[in-house]
């Protein structure tokens, strides 16, 4: 069993009145202040609401739309006045017309009079000049001159 000098002060403070009255006194007044301060907030958040509220009623009723008239008034100006639009035809000597060309002879080509060439004929062909033939696919080739000159000397156009 502990002798009685040998407790421990802080279990005095708790389960005891040990504390002194300025110490009690000064958590009751904080407790106050913050019970006050909260109370405060709520009332400030309900009238905030409110004119929250208030104003969404105004705004919405401020956009509702008028009233029909009844029959027999007079109607009301509008914004945007009414303009009659008169149309006519165009005269003729204004108009784009199109006639039919007249019956020429028909070109016909014949196969034959040219024959596909290869790679060494067609590099063959721009020797003198530097050229990279480059392949798109197994039937498809591109003739890349370094100089454009020399495609311009080459293939006139």
């Amino acid at each position: 069993m502990k002798r009685p000098a040998d407790h421990d002060p802080l279990l005095d403070d708790v389960l005891s009145e040990a504390a002194p009255p300025e110490f009690r006194d000064q958590l009751l007044q904080a407790t106050l202040r913050q019970a006050r301060r909260r109370r405060q907030f709520r009332r400030g958040r309900q009238v905030v609401l409110g004119v929250a509220v208030m104003g969404l009623l105004g705004v919405l009723l401020s956009r509702r739309s008028p009233e029909p008239q009844a029959p027999g008034l007079v109607a009301q100006q509008s914004e945007f006045p009414l303009v009659i639009v008169r149309t006519q035809p165009l005269p003729d000597a204004v108009l784009v017309t199109s006639a039919p060309l007249p019956e020429t002879g028909i070109v016909a080509t014949s196969s034959g009079l040219y024959r596909i060439i290869g790679d060494d004929e067609l590099l063959a062909l721009a020797a003198p000049a530097p050229v990279a033939l480059i392949r798109c696919g197994p039937d498809c080739a591109e003739l890349i001159f370094a100089n454009e000159a020399d495609r311009e000397r080459l293939f006139v156009p």
